[in-house]
């Protein structure tokens, strides 16, 4: 047990005392006014205790105060303060029970008091390692990061006294400050070799906790060494074509498949990421490589980073190629519409301006003859192709005399005229399919005219060729056009374009729920709703909390995408206030819908904190003195005032913290119990039942028995005769008699 004695002049409520009669002068008194009986302290912390000295006869500072716990001195005898009082700082222990301040004055006549005290255990520190790890291989030439976790129940996180130390190394000397979260983290380095490392923590009471871990340290780490053994330097693959890497890697500290590799172009990036097999061989087939002179790397790099590379060129090429992108195959062109014939052609050796394209008809002949430009690009207009069915090709050659063609086939012929085209609804919202309308087409030629239609997204092409979009499709904010293009069957005429705006729709705000609905001033209200969009999406929620009463803004203690909260300890409030909480809920669009709900601050009645007891609790006879005690408190200032009612039976026979036992009240095998009765400032009250004890019966007692001869004859008569019974209970007595002979005795 620790103890320091201190003395202090504050004063705070008193307690009971008791007198030690001694000197025919007036006795000393002594008050400990710190704390009341049944107080509870931590194990292992420091308690302040004080109390108040008097006497009639001597002044305060002739008068001398020592204070005990149990038997045991913790502050020895001391002179009072000028002011008449004394202070104890004691440190207690689980077994403690009792504090006592005693004084004398200088003729050695004293006096006492005494309290009950609850010793609350303490918990040791929490310390957790999170690195280094067992599992993994450290470097003496390399920091290694220490970090773990560290708590306490009852200490501040900067109150711990926090040391690493290793077996080999010793006391570790880096930064262990924890953060609000417990976390500690720094770097160091070790000496090679296996090191039990330890991490100790220790709190204010000297509770300590140890978590350790044993990690094994190397030398200097060593670089990996790496090769790229196919394909060779300056190897050429046709482009598409799976190329086959191979290559070793190694690496004296730890295994081959515990390495990174890496696969580099720098034309392309990284094209391959693996590990080698335990016996360092390294393999990838990649197709995927551009067309182009490559610079390839293998990089290996090993757990610390330390990283080995081999490099190597390597060409993709192509033959030649060539695609007509204009016009299309099967399009039919009106009789002298200008067509524009358009191909690319490419080549990995050549110049594109080098390469030739030769375009001829199936009808016409040869149609055009020149080389690309530098793009690649070959194009011409021709307005003079006959009519009829025309198969066209593109050709083009290389240097090296490969050739590649390309083919498509159209026909010319007379064109619709452009329909009329509406599309419905107008406006248009996502719970609506679009229909367009089309009609109005005439043809020269007599052909039967059909439409076709392209829907349009934000002005990309989609998939949808009919004239309904389906809403599930819809989004506010979208463009959608169509284009409807009639044809006579041969070629399409000229197209009517028109389009519509996906409008927004407002989301809706579900139903509102402030909980609890009737909440105290030390309460914390959820404020929860949720929110759809017919559009799609989740819309966000935002949420608002105000005292209507006071008209004061205040702040949410938390939020989530669901719900907030507010502790309304933390805030300006009073019973009666309304708090309201108001959401909004914002769809992606900026459409929104906005509600709210509100609740009453309540007055909420006191709780118990420790219950109602009787003391004692067995062996309870007539004139037992009976104390009934609880602790309460309100939640809404904190204080709770405490009356008693003492019932017999179920029926009251007195009210205050004591009570004793009589007969007028309480027979033998009564039940005896206590109510306390806890009242706040409003006068709300909660009521504490304790366990009922049972009234025993008393022992009958003998005042006096004699006999009629104290010098009897051999023939004589001996009577005797019982004098000044009683039973507190009040029962009939009875009397049994036994004669005795010495050592002998006869009923």
């Amino acid at each position: 047990m620790k103890y320091l004695g201190i003395f202090s002049s504050i004063l705070f409520a008193c307690t009971g005392e008791n007198i030690i009669e001694k000197q025919d002068n007036s006795q000393p008194s002594i008050l400990i006014v710190s704390h009341s009986d049944g107080a509870e302290v931590q194990d292992g912390y420091a308690e302040a205790f004080r109390a108040t000295v008097s006497d009639d006869d001597d002044i305060f500072t002739d008068l001398s105060v020592a204070w005990y716990v149990g038997e045991e001195v913790v502050c020895d005898w001391e002179v009072a303060s000028a002011a008449g009082e004394s202070a104890c700082s004691i440190v207690f222990s689980t077994e403690d029970s009792s504090v006592i301040a005693e004084v004398r004055d200088p003729l050695g006549a004293g006096g006492r008091a005494e309290l009950s005290i609850l010793v609350l255990p303490t918990e040791a520190p929490i310390a957790e390692i999170l690195s280094p790890l067992s599992s993994r291989m450290y470097y003496s030439n390399q920091l290694i990061q220490f970090s773990g976790l560290v708590s306490d129940l009852e200490d501040d996180l900067e109150d711990l006294v926090i040391t690493w130390t290793s077996t080999l190394d010793g006391n570790i000397a880096i930064d262990t400050a924890p953060d609000s979260s417990g976390a500690i983290s720094d770097y160091a380095y070790l000496s090679e070799g296996q090191h039990a490392l330890e991490l100790h923590v220790e709190d204010s009471s000297g509770k300590t906790t140890t978590d350790e871990v044993v990690v094994l340290v190397g030398g200097a780490n060593s670089i990996p060494q790496c090769s790229i053994s196919s394909p060779e330097n300056m190897d050429t693959y046709i482009y598409g074509s799976t190329v086959p890497f191979t290559g070793t890697a190694s690496d004296p500290d730890i295994p081959a498949n515990e390495l990174e590799v890496t696969w580099t172009s720098d034309k392309d990036g990284v094209f391959g990421t693996q590990t080698p097999t335990s016996g360092g061989n390294i393999n990838l087939a990649y197709a995927n490589l551009t067309t182009n002179t490559h610079t390839i790397t293998l990089s290996v790099e090993d757990e610390t980073g330390a990283i080995c590379s081999d490099e190597i060129f390597l060409v993709i090429g192509t033959p030649p190629s060539i695609v007509i992108s204009n016009p299309l195959t099967n399009e039919v062109y009106s009789v002298g519409e200008t067509i524009i014939f358009q191909a690319s052609v490419s080549d990995t050796e050549d110049q594109l301006n080098s390469l030739g394209v030769v375009w001829t008809s199936s009808l016409d002949g040869e149609l055009y003859n020149a080389s690309a430009n530098s793009q690649g690009l070959s194009q011409f207009p021709n307005a003079s192709l006959s009519t009829g069915l025309h198969s066209i090709s593109a050709s083009v050659a290389d240097s090296s005399g490969l050739l590649a063609d390309d083919f498509i086939t159209l026909r010319i012929n007379t064109t619709p005229t452009a329909p009329t085209v509406s599309i419905s609804p107008d406006p248009a919202y996502t719970t609506a399919s679009l229909t367009v309308s089309a009609s109005g087409s005439t043809d020269a030629d007599g052909d039967t005219v059909t439409y076709s239609y392209q829907w349009f997204e934000n002005s990309v092409l989609t998939t949808y060729t009919g004239t309904v979009i389906p809403s599930s499709e819809l989004a506010v904010g979208e463009v959608w056009s169509i284009r409807v293009t009639p044809s006579d069957g041969y070629v399409d005429g000229t197209y009517t374009e028109t389009s519509v705006t996906i409008s927004n729709s407002a989301p809706v705000l579900g139903a509102i729920s402030l909980n609890p609905p009737d909440p105290g001033l030390n309460e914390t209200l959820v404020c929860a709703s949720s929110a759809t969009d017919i559009d799609g999406g989740t819309p966000a929620l935002s949420f608002a909390f105000s005292n209507q009463s006071s008209g004061a803004t205040l702040s949410a203690t938390s939020t989530n995408s669901s719900s907030a909260s507010l502790d309304l300890s933390s805030v300006t409030a009073v019973l009666g206030d309304v708090i309201f909480c108001s959401v909004t809920a914002t769809d992606v669009d900026g459409g929104s819908a906005t509600d709210s709900t509100s609740v009453m601050i309540v007055n909420t009645s006191p709780i118990f904190d420790q219950m109602a007891t009787i003391t004692p609790n067995t062996g309870v006879v007539m004139e037992t003195d009976l104390e009934c005690s609880a602790v309460a408190s309100d939640p809404d200032d904190g204080v709770a005032s405490l009356s008693y009612i003492w019932k017999v039976n179920g029926v009251q026979v007195a009210i205050g913290s004591t009570w004793t036992v009589i007969s007028s009240d309480a027979s033998a095998g009564d039940s005896v119990s206590c109510t306390a009765i806890a009242i706040d400032f409003t006068g709300n009250s909660t009521t504490s039942n304790s366990i009922s004890v049972l009234v025993e019966n008393s022992i009958p007692e003998i005042g006096s028995v004699y006999l009629n001869d104290l010098s009897p004859d051999t023939n004589g008569v001996l009577t005797a005769t019982v004098l000044g019974t009683s039973d507190l209970d009040g029962d009939t007595i009875t009397h049994t008699y036994e004669w005795h002979i010495l050592d002998a005795s006869s009923a």
